[in-house]
């Protein structure tokens, strides 16, 4: 699975880290499914095409999101996320 590089970006201690996506042609039917390291989860953000990740280690792992609509299906590319405790 082709991950974009790290930026080592690091947030402020606490702090969410947002994902989003464009989608072109929603209709009211869309239907985004959240998954992390391939396995569904329920977003508490509900059906969005936003995911709000808590700084949690339990957290860490690869994110993507299944988007249909009704009449097809499609991918979105994965991101990898990891929160680590400093010290």
């Amino acid at each position: 699975q082709d991950l974009p590089e790290s930026t080592g970006d690091c947030l402020d201690v606490g702090r969410s880290v947002f994902i989003g996506l464009s989608v072109n042609g929603e209709t009211p039917t869309t239907t985004y499914r959240w998954r992390r390291n391939g396995m569904p989860f329920n977003n508490p953000q509900g059906n969005t095409s936003f995911l709000e990740i808590y700084p949690d280690e339990l957290n860490n792992g690869v994110y993507d999101c299944v988007i249909s609509n009704g009449c097809s299906t499609v991918f979105s590319k994965a991101t990898r996320v990891a929160f680590t405790s400093v010290e």
